[in-house]
């Protein structure tokens, strides 16, 4: 019995939690400057943060901002180097990325934006 109870209490704070959880996550990107994003490469699924399409000058949307869509925001003199850099690291044994490169909103603003990543690999690699 006493374990139902606090499983009660804790389905009836959890959707009160979770929202305090996300305003909390939020201010901590918006206020360190920092996005949160995350690829699926063998789905190709990306989720990107508010922060991140802030970045970009994007308004969040359906739209999967998975490689392709990135890689056309990147600055063309940044593009090719920044995804030779993502495949090598890919194709290593790597378990950590790090790069700095330029981005280019919709606007035409140019930011740069420091990426830094840990690598989660499958049996597969």
């Amino acid at each position: 019995m006493k374990d139902q109870t606090i499983s009660k209490n804790i389905s009836n704070t959890g959707k009160t939690e979770l929202e305090r959880l996300r305003q909390y996550f939020e201010l901590v990107q918006s206020e360190g400057k920092i996005g949160i994003w995350d690829w699926d490469a063998a789905t190709d699924r990306t989720y990107w943060s508010s922060a991140m399409w802030r970045f970009y000058g994007e308004r969040p949307d359906s739209q999967n901002p998975d490689q392709i869509y990135w890689g056309d925001r990147l600055h063309p003199d940044d593009k090719e180097r920044t995804i030779a850099k993502l495949d090598r690291t890919l194709a290593s044994k790597r378990t950590d990325y790090t790069d700095v490169f330029r981005v280019v909103a919709k606007n035409g603003r140019v930011r740069s934006l420091e990426s830094v990543a840990v690598i989660e690999r499958d049996e597969n690699g």
